[in-house]
C-alpha cells in the first residue's frame, strides 16, 4: 500500500490535525513508498527499531514518537534512531493523544470496555467514564485490571468497596486526579504512580488502580493494528518492549 494513502487514512481516522499535542504526530519519517509489513509499538526506542529491522518491516506506527514540543539536536540517542530509520528505509507514523482519545481504537475506550460498564461517557477530553447499573466490588475491578491489563496492577485502596462509576485514562495521567475528584468519581484507573498525588487520593477517599504506563497503552495500539490489518490486508507485528513502568 502507498505510504501516503495509508498516512492520509490514519490522519483522518485519528483526527491527527484536530488534536493539540506536544508530540509531533502523523507521518514523521516517510520511509518506503510501498508498505506491506507494519509494526505497531508503544515507544519508538532503539530496541524497537532494531526489532523492526529484524522483522523486515516497512513502517512503524507508534504511540510515543521521537519529537516532543521543540526541535532537538541530532545527537546521542536521537542520532542513532534516525540513522537506523534512514539506513533501513523504515518509516515512522506517530499517534499520541489522538490515539488516547479515539472513540473506537483508543487506549482509553479500549481500557474502559474491559470492565464491561453498562454506560460509557467521554470525559476530560481524552478519557472515558464507565457506569454500572449494579455496583461492582472493588476486588472485581482489580481482578479485571490484573487479568486483562497488567498482573502487577497496584491498588491505592482509599475509596468505597462498592464501585458505581470509574474513569479510565491510560499512561501518565495521574495528574488529572483533581479533575476526577471534581466529577465526583471515587475510582480512577490510570497508568503510572506519582508520589505527589498519593496523599490527595487518600485524603479525598479515591481508589486508584495503577496499571502501568506501558501496559495501559498497549491497548489502543493493538486495537489499531487489528483494524489496519483487516482493512488493508497488511501484515502487522506488535513490537513489544515493556519498560516495567
Amino acid at each position: 500500500m502507498n505510504i501516503w494513502k495509508l498516512s492520509k487514512y490514519l490522519d483522518e481516522l485519528l483526527k491527527i490535525k484536530e488534536i493539540d499535542d506536544i508530540s509531533l504526530n502523523g507521518l514523521v519519517i516517510e520511509g518506503k513508498r510501498d508498505v506491506k509489513r507494519v509494526g505497531f509499538c508503544v515507544d519508538t526506542s532503539i530496541e524497537v527499531i532494531k526489532m523492526a529491522i529484524k522483522e523486515d518491516l516497512d513502517l512503524i506506527i507508534a504511540h510515543h514518537g521521537i519529537y516532543w514540543g521543540h526541535p532537538l539536536p541530532i545527537k546521542g540517542g536521537l542520532h542513532e534512531k534516525l540513522k537506523l530509520f534512514l539506513e533501513s528505509g523504515i518509516g515512522l507514523y506517530v499517534a499520541h493523544l489522538p490515539l488516547d482519545a479515539h472513540p473506537l481504537y483508543g487506549n482509553n475506550i479500549q481500557g474502559v470496555r474491559l470492565f464491561s460498564p453498562d454506560d460509557i461517557i467521554p470525559v476530560l477530553d481524552i478519557g472515558f467514564l464507565g457506569k454500572f447499573n449494579t455496583p461492582r466490588k472493588q476486588k472485581e475491578i482489580l481482578d479485571v485490571a490484573k487479568e486483562k491489563i497488567n498482573p502487577n496492577t497496584i491498588l491505592w485502596n482509599f475509596g468505597n468497596e462498592e464501585i458505581e462509576k470509574f474513569i479510565f485514562i491510560s499512561g501518565d495521567a495521574l495528574s488529572m486526579l483533581p479533575k476526577v475528584i471534581e466529577l465526583g468519581v471515587n475510582t480512577y484507573i490510570t497508568g503510572e504512580p506519582k508520589h505527589s498525588l498519593y496523599t490527595m487520593a487518600k485524603e479525598e477517599k479515591v481508589n486508584v488502580l495503577l496499571t502501568g504506563h506501558y501496559m495501559s497503552e498497549t491497548l489502543g495500539i493493538k486495537a489499531l493494528s487489528k483494524h489496519i490489518e483487516e482493512k488493508f490486508f497488511l501484515n502487522t507485528v506488535f513490537l513489544d518492549f515493556p519498560t516495567g513502568y
